[in-house]
């Protein structure tokens, strides 16, 4: 038995597969856009986080540079009040 499709049917059917083709095109399109999106933004992150571990050590070199200083200006300090005692004692 044979079944025979009137020619209506088949530019209805014809019509459909068309939309359905140009929806699953439109798709891959945005896909492929969001696949490329993801992949930008997972780049600009490693970017990011190598300039964030950069940044760290930089700032805990300028840490260990002002603990220095610090130092430096104690000792500055105590060298500072022993000779104004000695010039003082002098007079």
């Amino acid at each position: 038995m044979r079944y025979f499709l009137a020619t209506s049917d088949i530019e209805e059917l014809n019509k459909q597969f068309s939309d359905t083709r140009i929806l699953y095109l439109n798709n891959k399109n945005k896909i492929e856009q969001l696949d490329k999106s993801i992949f930008e933004v997972e780049q600009e992150i490693k970017e990011l986080q190598a300039e964030k571990e950069k940044t760290d050590l930089k700032i805990q070199e300028y840490v260990t540079n002002i603990k220095e200083l610090e130092e430096l200006e104690g000792e500055l300090l105590k060298q500072i009040e022993e000779y104004t005692q000695l010039y003082h004692s002098e007079k």
